[in-house]
């Protein structure tokens, strides 16, 4: 019995919490905001929204790459990734940057240098490609 998680339902799982992730970003309004925390907290949603909707993209078009690498067989050959390796991914991709530290341990020593840690496919791209 293997313990590592076939590649493909890496992809597939990473996919889905970006694309979560994406709508819980989208879904953040000046409005609720307002709603929520009075005017003030409206204003300051509100001037945020530039830089939301950039966040949103991205995160839209890195869950579409990973789901298009889905079904080509060429990304999903080769040994599975470790379970914890897939959960602190999973929190990386819901924007908790404090898993890069589980992350840079479980690789290695300098295994994950100049990686972009906003960018999902190159994070998982280099991990991948370690020996296991």
């Amino acid at each position: 019995m293997s313990t590592t998680i076939p590649r493909r339902l890496v992809y597939r799982a990473l996919a889905a919490v970006l694309h979560n992730q994406a709508r819980t970003v989208a879904g953040r309004t000046a409005k609720r905001s307002g709603d929520r925390r009075g005017e003030r907290a409206e204003k300051h949603a509100a001037e945020k929204a530039p830089k939301r909707l950039s966040q949103t993209g991205d995160l839209r078009v890195q869950a579409d790459e990973l789901s298009r690498r889905i079904g080509d067989p060429r990304h999903y050959q080769g040994p599975g990734l470790d379970p914890a390796m897939l959960g602190w991914l999973s929190v990386l991709a819901l924007g908790y940057t404090q898993a890069r530290t589980e992350i840079e341990r479980i690789a290695g020593p300098g295994a994950m240098a100049g990686v972009d840690w906003l960018d999902m496919p190159m994070v998982l791209d280099r991990i991948l490609t370690l020996d296991h």
